[in-house]
This record gives C-alpha cells, sequence and structure tokens, in this order.
C-alpha cells in the first residue's frame, strides 16, 4: 500500500475516532485519489473496524460513526488501521498460519475493543472531589496538555 494511502486511511479514522464525518469526494480533492478507490479502501479498511457503528449517511454524503468510538477501543487510528491492514494481509501466507492469526488478531481486536485490560484493574469509588480531578485530568488528556502528579509529596511521572 502507498504512503499516501496510509495517511488517507489514517486521518480517515481520526476523524471518525474524533467524533467527526468525512466525505469522499472531499478527500478524492485532496489526495488526488480516485472516489472509487476511496470507498474501497473505506470497504475493506475501516468498516470492518465497527461495522455496525461506521455508516453512510446518504443525507449528508458523509460516512460517520453512529456512536462514540473513543469509548469503544483504546487503540490510535494509525493501530486500528495496522491491526485491520494486518488482518487484511494474513491470507498471503500458509494454510497454516491463516487461522492461527486470524485467531490471534480476532483475540487482540475483542479484548482491546471490550477493553478487557481496563476492567481487570481494580475499581474504586470515587467521591465528588475525585470525580471533578477525574474530569480535569481526561479533559487535560484529550487537550494533550502536560500533566504532573503529586503523591505522597512526591512527584510522580509527567504524562504527556
Amino acid at each position: 500500500m502507498k504512503r499516501d494511502d496510509t495517511k488517507l486511511l489514517i486521518e480517515m479514522m481520526q476523524t471518525l475516532l474524533n467524533g467527526g464525518s468525512f466525505s469522499v469526494k472531499a478527500l478524492e480533492k485532496r489526495y488526488g485519489t480516485p472516489e472509487r478507490t476511496i470507498r474501497s479502501k473505506i470497504k475493506n479498511n475501516i468498516q470492518p473496524l465497527f461495522p455496525k457503528i461506521i455508516d453512510y449517511d446518504p443525507s449528508t454524503e458523509r460516512w460517520v460513526a453512529k456512536e462514540d468510538l473513543r469509548e469503544k477501543t483504546i487503540l490510535s487510528a494509525k493501530e486500528l488501521i495496522s491491526l485491520q491492514m494486518m488482518k487484511n494481509h494474513v491470507s498471503n501466507f500458509s494454510d497454516e498460519i491463516v487461522q492461527d492469526a486470524n485467531k490471534l488478531l480476532n483475540k487482540f481486536q475483542q479484548g482491546v475493543f471490550a477493553k478487557e485490560i481496563i476492567r481487570k484493574i481494580r475499581k474504586e469509588e470515587l467521591d465528588i472531589e475525585h470525580q471533578e480531578m477525574m474530569i480535569l485530568l481526561l479533559n487535560a488528556i484529550r487537550q494533550k496538555k502536560k500533566v504532573s502528579c503529586l503523591y505522597n509529596n512526591r512527584h510522580l511521572a509527567k504524562l504527556k
């Protein structure tokens, strides 16, 4: 796959992850990629990730996510596209490897999408004060601001 094609896929996925939508015609103009090719890439690389959520809205002629994708995955747009591309190209190997690779990729995808990693972490109840701090922390992370934590009068590692 060409570099621009990968860049295009990542841009489309990032737009959907951010709650936006995109038009195939606008992408065709920006990248110079034929509309048919873009639609094929969406069908093969974007839509299979969230088949019930990512959909084409004919009234606006835009691709949208019907739900918040950030709640469905902990992966970045680049990681999601990489995972789907691996699933698409695993059939290039021998039959023995194809079955195992598909099982592994599906298991990984389901585990990440179900947030099993996060669910296994011990949960604690948050009072109102802690909820406000969590909201501030989440907003800082979403806005990609630096965050530092002070615990028992010690600075913990700064988050970027």
